[in-house]
């Protein structure tokens, strides 16, 4: 009995132990999250064939789930609101009794849009670097005054946005990153383009 029982414990020792599970896979494992990521806006530049481009305001919030894989290949799917402020006035070269004639206006761009971002993790899945494509609506609301006259008007067209960026969280699901992109659009077979710098910060849950 004892040598029989010698003999189990020798073989039990000897089988080789279970393998680890690749590095690769608990880093995919870590990368897929879902996420909420936050836009304070930094610059937005409406890109008007007319005489000049308008420099502007932007804000703007976008979630959804981002797939990670062993390669490191990464793929976000999700939605994306942006608002988008701008405005100027036009001279006319005159000035009457209550000042110079100018034509004032203000405009809200809005884009509702689905987006999606193939790129690459790295760091554990802490870093994302990808490009955008986001396609859907956008609504172009304008508020302009003339000689103490204000007058809204507002329309909507596809808008498609390429772009690129990258976030990394740097606390838990604390993330913070950056993103720039171009808004095209065309209202009414108007050109109506933009080009915006934005930081982001949000979680991955």
């Amino acid at each position: 009995m004892t040598t029989l029982a010698l003999a189990i414990y020798l073989f039990a020792s000897s089988s080789p132990p279970a393998p680890a599970e690749p590095q690769a896979v608990g880093e995919a494992r870590e990368a897929s999250r879902a996420y909420l990521l936050l836009s304070p806006g930094v610059v937005h530049i409406l890109l008007d064939p007319g005489p000049s481009n308008q420099v502007g305001y932007q804000w703007g919030a976008r979630a959804g789930y981002r797939w990670s894989w062993p390669s490191r290949f990464a793929f976000a799917l999700g939605g994306r609101f942006e608002h988008a402020l701008s405005g100027g006035s036009i001279p006319f070269g005159v000035t009457l009794e209550g000042g110079p004639l100018e034509y004032v206006y203000t405009c809200h761009d809005m884009r509702f849009q689905v987006e999606m971002m193939p790129g690459a993790t790295f760091d554990r899945g802490r870093l994302f670097v990808h490009a955008t494509l986001a396609a859907g609506y956008f609504l172009l609301a304008t508020s302009s005054t003339f000689r103490g006259t204000t007058s809204l008007d507002g329309a909507h067209a596809p808008a498609v946005s390429p772009g690129a960026g990258l976030n990394y969280r740097v606390w838990r699901g604390l993330a913070l990153g950056v993103h720039g992109g171009a808004d095209l659009g065309w209202l009414r077979g108007y050109p109506v383009h933009a080009f915006d710098i934005e930081l982001l910060a949000g979680w991955y849950f």
